[in-house]
C-alpha cells in the first residue's frame, strides 16, 4: 500500500500531485498506526477505526486516479444522479444511508464519468448529513436542474418541498483529512464544477450541445 500511494503521487503533477501528496502523508500515517495496532494490545474499536481510515484513503486514491482517465460518457443528468447513487454500492464503505431523490422538472444530456460522479456524490452526501452536528445526521435530498452550460446535481438538506422525493439506498463515504483536497483536484481533472457550501454541494456536469 505504501508503494501504491507513493507511486500515485510521483506520477502526477500540478493540483493533482499536491492533493495526492497530502493523501500519501495521511495514508502512510494510517499504515503506521495499523502496524502499531498489530504490535500492541488495543481495543477492537481502535483497530476498526484505523481500518476504516485506511479504507477511506484507498477510496480517495481510486477517485483521484479515475478522474484523470478521461472516461466521459453522455448521459441524462437526472438518470446520472439516481444511477450514481446505485453505483456507489460497489465502492468500499462501512455504512449505507437512505437518500431522497427528487424528480427533475427539466433534463439534459451531460458528459462525465459516472464512476467519478458516484464517488463525489457519496462524499457530498456524507458532508451534508453532518452539516448540523448539534442535531445529529440530517436527511439528505439529491435534486437536479439544468443551466445553459451544465446539468447540475444538488445535494442538500431535505425540506418540506421534497415531499414527493423517492428514497434510494446508497453507500456513504468516510470523511478524512485529505478528502476535500482530493475531491477538489479530482473535480477539476474530470472537468466538473464543484461548489461546496455549509449544507449544500453542487456538482456541475458539462452539458452536451
Amino acid at each position: 500500500m505504501r508503494e501504491s500511494f507513493t507511486a500515485a503521487t510521483a506520477e502526477s503533477e500540478g493540483d493533482v500531485r499536491s492533493a495526492r501528496s497530502e493523501l500519501e502523508s495521511y495514508a502512510l500515517a494510517r499504515i503506521a498506526e495499523v502496524e502499531t495496532v498489530l504490535g500492541a494490545t488495543l481495543t477492537a474499536d481502535a483497530i476498526a477505526k484505523s481500518a476504516r481510515d485506511l479504507e477511506a484513503a484507498a477510496a480517495l486514491l481510486e477517485l483521484s486516479e479515475r478522474s484523470t482517465e478521461n472516461a466521459q460518457v453522455d448521459v441524462s443528468v437526472a438518470t446520472l444522479a439516481e444511477q450514481a447513487l446505485h453505483l456507489a454500492w460497489t465502492f468500499r464503505s462501512y455504512g449505507a444511508q437512505g437518500v431522497h431523490v427528487r424528480a427533475s422538472e427539466a433534463d439534459c444530456s451531460v458528459s462525465c464519468d459516472p464512476h467519478v460522479i458516484a464517488r463525489v456524490l457519496a462524499i457530498a452526501v456524507t458532508r451534508v448529513r453532518a452539516s448540523a452536528p448539534e442535531r445529529g445526521p440530517v436527511a439528505v435530498v439529491v435534486r437536479t436542474h439544468v443551466e445553459d452550460d451544465a446539468g447540475v446535481i444538488e445535494v442538500a438538506r431535505y425540506s418540506s418541498e421534497d415531499l414527493s422525493a423517492r428514497v434510494v439506498q446508497t453507500r456513504v463515504a468516510t470523511h478524512v483529512a485529505p478528502t476535500d483536497a482530493i475531491v477538489a483536484a479530482a473535480a477539476h481533472a474530470a472537468n466538473l464544477g464543484l461548489v461546496v457550501e455549509a449544507s449544500r454541494v453542487l456538482i456541475r456536469c458539462p452539458r452536451v450541445t
